[in-house]
Parts: structure tokens; C-alpha cells; sequence
């Protein structure tokens, strides 16, 4: 047992000195002053409820393991809960609450810890807060305000001590006006919010990105003798409107594409071979005439 608690410590380390937000260098001073320090200033509060909004692949679940990290929780556990992963209200309750033993659900009988359990004096991040149905919101607010749950199948409450950071792709007053988030929960979550941006609003960060994605992609498929990027790549890649393709995320699988399929022997990634995936339609985008599929018939 003291053996794993010691790799355990040093897993732990290892994570802190990678998350931390102090290690996050950005050449956008928007992106510095709106994303980067109210997120250290929260860090620095003890305990307060951080919500993060911001499309897909913007790096959210990156941002709140930073937080976690800089924040005095940082030796304590970070978990996450994708609640959008769950398709069904019992099902994301029990990964939430967990099970109580001997509860006759689907569960071991000596029961099972949920998330909250598990998150007990460090964080839990709960992404895509949006899914998460109307009867587990009053439960979950009753956690943040008084710390305290029952897991299913049992009135037993059990009492945590757990900080809370949500994320959503888009905004939740649609939802809140709709009846379908509750406000008080809301206002729980939101002491801080924080709004991420899609990529193409931080292109002075794209060329670092790409650095770091392509060392991590050179290590990982064994291309030692790829250097970097030729010039003409970088400019291909800024000019590319990442809102539409994928953000952070697309930016780093377009990389690690190139860099698995580029030519033996190749020094520098050129413009050439760039795998980047075709544009997706921005929401709300419509047909030309020109360009329909009925039109090319």
C-alpha cells in the first residue's frame, strides 16, 4: 500500500507540473487577460464554482485540470464526468452518486462509489453541464450547497468535500428560459465564468500549438527525423479557420495525421503535407445555387 501511494504521489506530481496554469504561455493578450488570469485569480480563492463555455475542442477539459492543478486542491484527485456520455438519468445518477451496497441495482453488492465520492477533497469536472437531466439538478445542487448525497438504493447520506468545474459548448439561458436548467443551479455554477475561444480568434497561439503537437506526434509514431515545420506549413495552418474544423482538437489530429504519413526521411513537414480534413459548414449556412447537390444534377 505505501508503494502505490508513492506512485501514486508521483503520478500526481508529474500531472501538476504539466497542468499548471502558470506553464501556459499565450501571445494573445485577450486570451491572457480574459481566460488565463480570472482563472488564476479563481485558483488562488479556496473553493469557488467555475463554469467554462466554449465550442467543441477548445481545450475546456485541459483548462479545468490546469485549474485544478494551480488551485490549493492540486494534491487531490481530479475527476471528470462527461455528463453528454450517459444516455439515461438512472445511468448518470449512479456514475455521479454511485451505488449503496446491496441497493439491488446492476452493482456489485458491496456497492460502487460515484464521482462525487471518488472526487472527495479535489475536483470534479463535470463536462457538457447542459445534459444533465432536470431530477439529478437538485441533487447536485444540493451537493455544492451543503456537501452531502445519498447514492442510489439507500437515504444514508455521505458527506464530500468537493470543488466543482462545469463546462458547456454554448451558452444555458436557452435552457434556463426553456425550463430545462435550473437558475439556481446555474448561479451555483457560475461564480466565475470563463469563455473560451475557438482558435481561429487566437491565431498568434497556432504556431506554438503546432510545435508542441508535433513533438508529442514525433515521439508517439517513432519519427525522430521530422525537425518541424517548413514556413509555408505555419501559414497554411493559421490561415485555416479552425472554428469549423475542429479547434485545438482539429489543429492536433491534423498534425499527428502528417506527421504519421509523411514521407520517410522527411526533415520538415511542407505545405504539401499538411493532412488537413475539408471544412466543415458553419451552423446556419446555406446552399448556393451554385453549389447545391440539386443544382449539380
Amino acid at each position: 500500500l505505501s508503494q502505490v501511494r508513492g506512485e501514486v504521489e508521483l503520478v500526481r506530481g508529474a500531472a501538476a507540473e504539466a497542468y499548471r496554469l502558470a506553464h501556459y504561455e499565450s501571445r494573445d493578450p485577450d486570451f491572457t487577460a480574459e481566460v488565463l488570469e480570472p482563472l488564476r485569480r479563481a485558483a488562488r480563492a479556496g473553493k469557488v464554482g467555475v463554469l467554462l463555455l466554449g465550442p467543441t475542442g477548445t481545450g475546456k477539459t485541459h483548462l479545468a485540470r490546469a485549474f485544478h492543478y494551480e488551485s490549493t486542491r492540486g494534491r487531490g484527485p481530479f475527476v471528470v464526468l462527461d455528463c453528454g456520455q450517459v444516455t439515461s438519468a438512472e445511468g448518470l445518477g449512479a456514475e455521479l452518486f454511485g451505488f449503496a451496497k446491496r441497493s439491488g441495482f446492476s452493482a456489485p453488492v458491496e456497492g460502487r462509489l460515484g464521482k462525487a465520492e471518488l472526487a472527495d477533497g479535489g475536483t470534479l469536472f463535470l463536462d457538457e453541464i447542459g445534459a444533465l437531466p432536470l431530477e439529478l439538478q437538485q441533487r447536485l445542487l444540493r451537493l455544492i450547497q451543503t456537501g452531502r448525497f445519498s447514492p442510489l438504493g439507500s437515504a444514508e447520506e455521505r458527506e464530500v468535500d468537493v470543488q466543482i468545474v462545469a463546462a458547456a459548448n454554448q451558452d444555458l439561458d436557452d435552457q434556463i428560459r426553456q425550463g430545462r436548467f435550473r437558475e439556481d443551479l446555474y448561479w451555483r455554477l457560475a461564480e466565475i465564468t470563463v469563455r473560451v475561444p475557438t482558435l481561429d480568434r487566437r491565431r498568434a497561439d497556432i504556431r506554438g500549438f503546432a510545435d508542441i503537437f508535433l513533438r508529442a506526434a514525433r515521439q508517439r509514431f517513432q519519427r525522430p527525423e521530422l525537425e518541424g515545420f517548413a514556413e509555408e506549413s505555419y501559414s497554411a495552418l493559421i490561415d485555416q479557420d479552425w472554428s469549423v474544423a475542429g479547434n485545438l482538437r482539429g489543429l492536433e489530429h491534423a498534425v499527428n495525421r502528417s506527421v504519421l504519413l509523411a514521407p520517410a526521411g522527411t526533415a520538415r513537414l511542407a505545405g504539401s503535407m499538411l493532412m488537413l480534413e475539408p471544412l466543415r459548414r458553419k451552423a446556419g449556412a446555406t446552399d448556393t445555387p451554385e453549389e447545391s447537390p440539386a443544382s449539380a444534377l
